[in-house]
């Protein structure tokens, strides 16, 4: 619900108050994913329900990629690549990226990808790029 809420669609509006408190409910019961949400809710901010605020993001995304999800580890890994409310650290983001992207995550794949390409904490590197852009 709380997905469903943040990205309206299926009949239902878009209200990111209601999928705060989906997500907050579901973060207290130990949900990764909703961890994950929020902790992208706190980093772009969310309409008039959530202010941007990087300090809560990075404390939302970490606890998530601890569960092993690839939402919250990707997460933490653009923080990281960006400087984001910590110190720049391509290798952490790097480290991230890697975890995201071995289950799977586009995200986590697509940020690899413009790691090797741009030569981002690793060594230029095109056919990696093209093969985590092909992925």
């Amino acid at each position: 619900l709380g997905q469903l809420n943040y990205q309206g669609g299926r009949g239902v509006e878009q209200n990111y108050q209601r999928a705060l408190d989906y997500f907050q409910q579901a973060a207290a019961a130990g949900n990764a994913n909703a961890m994950a949400f929020l902790g992208k809710m706190h980093s772009e901010g969310a309409g008039d329900a959530v202010k941007p605020d990087n300090t809560t993001a990075f404390q939302y995304f970490k606890k998530a990629a601890e569960q092993g999800n690839p939402v919250g580890q990707s997460g933490l890994g653009l923080m990281y690549m960006y400087g984001k409310g910590v110190e720049q650290d391509y290798s952490k983001a790097f480290k991230y990226f890697s975890q995201a992207a071995e289950q799977g995550w586009v995200d986590g794949q697509l940020q690899l990808g413009i790691m090797y390409y741009s030569g981002l904490g690793v060594r230029r590197d095109y056919m990696m790029a093209i093969k985590y852009f092909n992925l």
